[in-house]
């Protein structure tokens, strides 16, 4: 019980370590174009369906939902700024013995942008964001509730280099993305079937993810160069430089001991975290006239045991 309760908090770092990052990738590749030299406000509304099937640690499915409002605004020829605020809710269910759920809420704040110097460009982006958490976990005989908060922060930069051949181009990528997520101390109330209550204190607790990415992207310009229409393929390397395993005391007021989420269900081996993986999506812009542009992306992070994919809607207006 001491451990499972333990691989809940677990879960719910690597659900936002995760889902968060492509939410922020997937935004910052839609941040610009073709409105290059234009200010916009950007609308766009997205869902991540995440699922982890490790045996090592609790199994889960995770669904988001949310909405991103911008501001993006010109600031010289080629270079753009803007600022986003974004809201989601995730829903987090186990799929083993162990019977828990969980519901968060994500507010986030963002800062972001861009550089385009002909076939050039850089982009980057900051963002800090409050989640909120409510747990329920069923237990033989025990039911356990709590509430918690926490915050996380992130920061993005990517670049490339596009190579034109015809109506296709071929673009080189590169990015780093580190994330910092944070949970406060909390306590967790157990309902026992023979009437009595305890308390689980949780403490207070960070982790860190630092991601490099190496691959490329293929753009293809329909009939004409111009910007009407632009599928965009891409195929990205995804390696973990920051975590290799998980460490999370915990501690019961009845014990005092404090016990550890980096061990398996015998309490004797470390968890490591799975440092590749492959990252791969499209998306589809359309200009719907001279000032409106519609985008639709679709976006999956994927190694063993472990799968996220995710769709994008947007529609950007230039003022």
């Amino acid at each position: 019980m001491r451990v499972k309760l333990n691989f809940i908090k677990l879960t719910i770092l690597l659900v936002f370590l995760n889902s968060i990052s492509t939410t922020l990738y997937a935004y910052t590749k839609l941040a610009a174009e073709p409105f290059l030299n234009k200010d916009t406000g950007p609308v766009q509304v997205f869902g991540n369906i995440i699922e982890q099937k490790l045996p090592e640690i609790v199994a889960y499915k995770a669904n988001t939902v949310g909405m991103t409002l911008a501001r993006d605004i010109s600031l010289t020829q080629g270079v753009r700024a803007g600022l986003g605020l974004s809201g989601a809710v995730t829903d987090i269910k186990t799929t083993d013995t162990l019977k828990a759920t969980t519901d968060a809420q994500h507010l986030q704040g963002r800062v972001y942008g861009r550089y385009d110097e002909d076939l050039f460009f850089l982009e980057g982006l900051l963002s800090l964001a409050n989640n909120r958490y409510r747990y329920i976990v069923n237990l033989p005989n025990t039911r356990l509730s709590g509430t918690n908060f926490g915050f996380q922060y992130n920061a993005k930069l990517q670049t490339g280099w596009a190579i034109p051949f015809h109506l296709i181009d071929f673009i080189p990528l590169l990015s780093v993305n580190y994330t910092s997520l944070n949970q406060k101390a909390y306590t967790m109330y157990a309902q026992h079937i023979d009437g009595t209550q305890t308390t689980v204190p949780i403490a207070a607790h960070s982790e860190a993810s630092m991601k490099g990415g190496l691959g490329a992207s293929i753009a293809y310009y329909g009939f004409t160069r111009a910007d009407d229409m632009v599928v965009n393929i891409y195929f990205i390397m995804l390696r973990e430089f920051k975590q290799t395993n998980l460490v999370m005391p915990s501690q019961f007021t009845d014990s005092g001991a404090a016990f550890w989420a980096n061990r398996d269900a015998r309490n004797t081996t470390l968890l490591p975290i799975k440092r590749s993986s492959i990252n791969i999506g499209f998306n589809c812009k359309i200009l719907l006239s001279e000032n409106t542009l519609l985008s639709a992306q679709y976006n999956a992070e994927l190694q063993k045991s472990y799968n996220s994919h995710s769709l994008f809607g947007k529609f950007t207006w230039a003022f």
